[in-house]
This record gives structure tokens, C-alpha cells and sequence, in this order.
């Protein structure tokens, strides 16, 4: 049985998660946009199946006093092809941060067919359709979600 183990994020595990990743066009931005990301996360993890890095995610505090933050994600080949098991363990992860966050919201990349079922299976709602973000000097289609009250 495979072992599915989170860690508190770090610099190489940006790095491993980057270059194991297929879908990914420019590895090097990737990895400095995840580094720009972790910069500015209050908290960040990665998980791993068997050893091996399958995502990286983290949140940014928005407001503490209400409860809400900014949650993302970096999904590699390793989660991909380890989804089932993984989608059961973050429903833990999200029910638990709910109970700390009254309101988690993010912006989803549409051209991964996976996410948006994954993330309705989590509780997100998509308030809107398709648009475009301007993410590290670059417009990519995004779609915004969310999670509990304002």
C-alpha cells in the first residue's frame, strides 16, 4: 500500500515537485513562481506517495479576524497518477482547515480536467465562469472558488 506523508514545505521539495511534472512548459518559471508562492504563505506543505513529491500546497491568511485565506496548490505526475487515494486525504485536509478558516477561495487552472470535480468533491463552489489571470507576467485562463461564509 502506498504511504501518502505531509511535510512542511521547503525550497527542494519546490524544486522536485517542478521537475516532476510533465505538464509543465518552462520549469524554471514554475519554480519561481512556487518560490514566490511559499514566500507568501503563512503556512505551506508538500505531500509525498512513497518518497516521492505529489503536490504542494499552501495558504495565505487574508484576514484573521474573519477567517479567511487564499488556498493553492502545485499538483505533479506523482499526484496525478496517485489521485484516488489523494483526493480522500485532502477531504480530511480541508475539513480540518475549515474548522480553523471560516472562508478558503482560489483561482483553478481550467486546462487541468481533473480540478474542478476534485475540488467539488472538496466543497468549493464556482461562483462565475472562465476568465484570465495575470500570473508571473502571463494571462492564463483561471476560474474562482470558494469555500464557507464572508
Amino acid at each position: 500500500m502506498k504511504e501518502i506523508r505531509l511535510y512542511k514545505c521547503n525550497d527542494t521539495a519546490v524544486h522536485n515537485a517542478v521537475m516532476n511534472c510533465s505538464q509543465e512548459g518552462d520549469p524554471e518559471k514554475a519554480e519561481l513562481y512556487l518560490l514566490e508562492q511559499l514566500d507568501c504563505s503563512d503556512e505551506a506543505y508538500v505531500a509525498t506517495v512513497d518518497g516521492e513529491v505529489a503536490c504542494i500546497w499552501g495558504l495565505q491568511y487574508q484576514n484573521l479576524l474573519l477567517g479567511h485565506a487564499y488556498i493553492w496548490l502545485y499538483l505533479t505526475d506523482v499526484g496525478r497518477r496517485n489521485s484516488f487515494r489523494f483526493v480522500r486525504k485532502s477531504k480530511e485536509l480541508i475539513d480540518t482547515l475549515m474548522e480553523k478558516h471560516r472562508y478558503l477561495n482560489g483561482w483553478l487552472d481550467p486546462r487541468h480536467s481533473e480540478a474542478k470535480p476534485w475540488m467539488s468533491f472538496l466543497g468549493f463552489k464556482f461562483p462565475g465562469d472562465v476568465g484570465m489571470l495575470k500570473i508571473g507576467g502571463r494571462q492564463l485562463p483561471a476560474q474562482f472558488f470558494y469555500r464557507g461564509e464572508r
